[in-house]
C-alpha cells in the first residue's frame, strides 16, 4: 500500500470514528496505524488532509 491509499483507508477509518464517541482507544488506534507506517503525527495528518482534499474534488 503506497502513500495515498494509506491516506484514503485512514480517512475513511477516521470517519468512521468521528461518528461514535471520542475515546481514548480511538487516539491510541490512530498512532499505532499512524507508527506502523512509519508516519510522524504531521506527516500523517498531512496526508489525510490530501485525502479529504482529493475526495471533495472528485464530488
Amino acid at each position: 500500500m503506497n502513500a495515498q491509499q494509506w491516506a484514503f483507508n485512514e480517512l475513511d477509518i477516521r470517519r468512521q470514528e468521528e461518528a461514535g464517541p471520542d475515546t481514548a482507544d480511538m487516539h491510541v488506534a490512530r498512532r499505532k496505524r499512524r507508527q506502523a507506517r512509519g508516519y510522524s503525527k504531521k506527516t500523517a495528518d498531512d496526508l489525510v488532509a490530501w485525502a479529504e482534499e482529493q475526495d471533495r474534488m472528485a464530488a
